[in-house]
């Protein structure tokens, strides 16, 4: 079948019309190394001034609550938009992106809404994603077992040091530790080609002059006062009571004051006192002195033992009724 010149012409137009016309949004490279540039380019884009570039964690959905880009560009560049540009390209630099996965979004008009198909890559390196301890109070003498994952991704598996304890420890290729700190101790894991992690385990103890308890053994019908000195002054720092057995964080604690005794942080105190009412059931607890609405402990733990109630008995009788009568 033969065309005429004309409708080729035409049918060619058409098809460098729609080739012109078509949106794409593309990375470089697929993978990179921690801290190499990364290049994202565009073409046919809407032309607005706040058109964006986010890199978001792999999993992350942009516009969702308390989920925000790690990174990112207006369409020229910079954090201050003033041209739109239909085609161009951003380059982060000198950025720090943990290894693993990513993603890459072109986003509309300071807006979430999707210019093109996000385009995912990697980070090259290897990935230290977790380190925990299985207790984050002991008693004296006890145990924590120490626990971490490693992901090489793609790389030879790296070499791991636990440090903390008396002498550092080579922990290539195993996973957990168990460990019997004297005192409370911080232990990092150092890991080759990832960013080091920290886990605290804090050991209970009596009483100090900078963190005391009126009592260590009370009875359940009897007030607590804690009694602190030298602290940080943050006006959010707070008084727990736990049971103990109990991993601040992930169970709450059983009673808690800011330092201005009270459910509102006010007045930042370095030192001063908190007074909790007689109404803790019988049991073995601590009591902590913990920074800025957090769970690290600047003070404490102290352990503290609450047991029942006592009573005495002022008269004893019986009445004419044969009841007795009991005070």
């Amino acid at each position: 079948m033969k065309i005429s010149l004309p409708i080729l012409q035409a049918v060619l137009w058409l098809a460098a019309a729609a080739s012109a016309g078509a949106q794409t949004f593309k990375l470089d490279k697929p993978s990179y190394k921690a801290g190499e540039s990364i290049t994202a380019t565009w073409t046919a884009g809407p032309g607005n001034s706040t058109d964006w570039v986010g890199i978001y964690k792999e999993g992350e959905t942009p516009g969702s609550s308390g989920v925000f880009s790690t990174i990112w560009w207006y369409v020229n560049g910079a954090r201050a938009a003033t041209e739109g540009l239909t085609d161009g390209s951003v380059t982060f630099s000198d950025i720090t992106l943990t290894p693993g996965p990513w993603v890459a979004h072109f986003l509309a008009s300071d807006g979430y809404d999707a210019i093109t198909d996000p385009v995912p890559f990697t980070v090259e390196g290897v990935i230290l994603s977790s380190f925990t301890a299985d207790a984050a109070v002991i008693s004296a003498g006890g145990t924590a077992t120490l626990s971490w994952a490693i992901d090489p991704n793609g790389q030879p598996a790296p070499t791991a040091t636990l440090t903390g304890g008396p002498e550092p420890v080579d922990v290539t290729n195993i996973d957990t530790l168990e460990v019997t700190p004297s005192v409370t101790t911080t232990y990092t894991l150092t890991v080759a080609g990832a960013t080091p992690r920290t886990v605290t385990v804090n050991v209970l103890g009596g009483n100090s002059p900078a963190f005391t308890l009126s009592q260590t053994t009370l009875t359940a019908d009897t007030p607590l006062t804690v009694i602190w000195s030298g602290g940080p002054g943050n006006p959010t720092d707070w008084i727990g009571i736990y049971r103990i057995g109990d991993i601040p964080g992930p169970v709450p604690s059983t009673r808690w004051w800011y330092t201005n005794g009270t459910r509102t942080a006010g007045e930042a105190l370095v030192s001063g006192s908190v007074s909790f009412p007689p109404d803790l059931p019988p049991g073995d607890y601590f009591a902590a002195f913990l920074l800025n609405d957090g769970y690290t402990m600047s003070f404490g733990p102290v352990a503290f033992t609450v047991s029942p109630a006592t009573f005495a008995v002022s008269s004893f009788g019986l009445l004419e009724t044969g009841e007795i009568s009991l005070t």
